[in-house]
């Protein structure tokens, strides 16, 4: 049996916890015992991923943060957990739960294993703090990108080749065979049984591009009134988000619910599946829709192009480009076959490869051999 301490920063209850309920649900309890540490900093801890994560039967151990004098509570508590049990591995998820990995592993010898899950240089801070993670990096003993793209940007920041590897997350297909009904679903969102629904569901953060999908809408509704656009997600740019569609009069055509946890019955409202985003590593969104068999139009930035493919799953824009991102909706209204076409395409797709299921095993061997490779370093 091996112990796995997961360790994340646990701020937005995104990908990256997604991921994490996706690996726990499906650990073989018999080869793992997978536990999750999360940070509890000055503002308290983000209780919305928190309380997604209960809701799936997982609780959350908390590590202390805030400032930088609670940095030794936070090692001193995963090092007390890494001597109390034998075959202990640590696995790290974000730049703060990397640095207290990488103390907690150098004193006590514990392998270390590093997931990134994205490179996102967008501003001088997050420029910082990639760099801050790319040598924090090559502490590891092993570096996990969710993507090709990923793992290559990963080697160029100067890892050690032999340190990195790409393994895809994987989705949870299940709920996914059995959405809620149509209807249903749509009456939870205030849509009408009868509109087209244009969505996206991400954080609203710059990279994600959703102005560009406002833009789109303003190109298409004169012509097309019948159709809805759905933006599903919260963050900085709500307000000006908002203060864009007030601008060009779409409030009743463009709706911003905000954070919605039941994502499969938000899948199941929509008919078309919009990604703009200009910068990525491998979007578990893009999985969801793709499970539940939407037709997808996305930028191939990154991990998306790995999982789609232009014409045969997804239909490819530019990144941002909302002239591109209107024709392609227009194609697709006007080829419904072709919709129908994609989106089985990448349901079978999904299914066949990116089932979480085969992610898990495949971790599973990871830390068995991780483990194996540190002890027989250190005999």
């Amino acid at each position: 049996m091996i112990n796995v301490l997961h360790v994340h920063n646990s701020n937005y209850p995104g990908g990256i916890g997604t991921t994490l309920l996706g690996w726990f649900a499906h650990a073989d309890r018999s080869r793992v015992a997978p536990r999750l540490f999360v940070f509890r900093d000055r503002m308290g801890i983000h209780e919305r991923s928190v309380d997604i994560f209960r809701a799936q039967g997982l609780e959350p151990e908390f590590l202390p943060w805030g400032h930088a004098r609670n940095l030794p509570g936070a090692v001193g508590r995963l090092v007390r957990e890494v001597r109390s049990r034998p075959r202990t591995v640590l696995h790290s998820h974000d730049t703060r739960s990397d640095l207290v990995a990488v103390i907690t592993a150098r004193i006590t010898g514990a392998p270390l294993i590093i997931s990134n899950h994205a490179w996102h240089p967008a501003d001088f801070k997050r420029k910082v703090l990639e760099a801050i993670r790319a040598r924090l990096m090559r502490h590891a003993d092993l570096v996990i990108s969710v993507s090709r793209n990923t793992d290559k940007e990963t080697l160029e920041r100067g890892i050690p080749a032999a340190k990195c590897m790409c393994l895809y997350s994987g989705v949870d297909v299940g709920p996914y065979r059995h959405p809620p009904p149509r209807a249903e679903a749509r009456a939870s969102l205030g849509l009408g049984e009868h509109e087209i629904v244009v969505g996206n569901v991400a954080r609203l953060w710059p990279e994600k591009e959703q102005a560009s999908l406002i833009e789109a809408a303003a190109r298409l509704v004169p012509q097309h009134p019948e159709l809805r656009f759905l933006i599903v997600g919260d963050g900085p740019l709500e307000t000006s988000l908002r203060a864009r569609i007030a601008h060009r009069g779409l409030e009743d055509r463009v709706l911003m619910p905000g954070y919605r946890k039941d994502l499969v019955s938000v899948m199941a409202a929509l008919d078309i599946f919009a990604f703009p985003s200009s910068a990525e590593g491998t979007p578990m969104v893009i999985y969801d829709a793709m499970a539940i068999g939407l037709p997808i139009i996305a930028s191939p930035v990154s991990g998306v192009g790995e999982l789609l493919e232009d014409g045969a799953t997804a239909l490819f824009v530019p990144p941002a480009d909302s002239e591109a991102m209107a024709r392609a909706v227009a194609r697709l209204i006007g080829q419904p076959a072709l919709a129908r076409t994609l989106g089985e395409r990448a349901r079978q797709v999904v299914e066949t490869e990116y089932a979480v299921e085969r992610a898990v095993d495949r971790l599973q061997d990871i830390y068995e051999d991780v483990l194996a490779r540190k002890s027989a370093a250190g005999s």
